[in-house]
């Protein structure tokens, strides 16, 4: 069961129409829940990563390892964010980036 969730949530910064499995750069942001700091702190003006922080940075550089499509630029871990630019180089599967919503979130919640 799917409800939407309404409750700080900002508008889309996506684009309506845009299909976005179109070749392109893309900036990527993932938050962390509630603003938590799980990816590491700040220490003398640089970041100390966390054993999450770890994973999230090996994870990220995985991405271009698995799919041959994918191309990563330029990112940066943060105590609670994260910023990527992810390159599409080629098309395969159009179906899931434009199925995306642009309107609600939604969350899953159990019964």
């Amino acid at each position: 069961m799917y409800r939407t969730i309404e409750k700080y949530r900002i508008a889309s910064a996506r684009l309506k129409e845009y299909d976005y499995s179109t070749p392109n750069l893309y900036f990527v942001t993932i938050n962390t829940k509630n603003h938590k700091k799980y990816f590491g702190d700040i220490k003398n003006r640089r970041i100390s990563l966390s054993e999450m922080g770890n994973i999230a940075q090996e994870e990220w550089l995985k991405t271009a390892e698995l799919r041959n499509n994918i191309d990563l630029d330029y990112f940066v871990i943060m105590p609670n964010h994260f910023h990527g630019i992810l390159i599409i180089t080629e098309t395969i599967c159009r179906d899931v980036a434009r199925n995306v919503s642009t309107n609600k979130k939604y969350s899953e919640i159990s019964p």
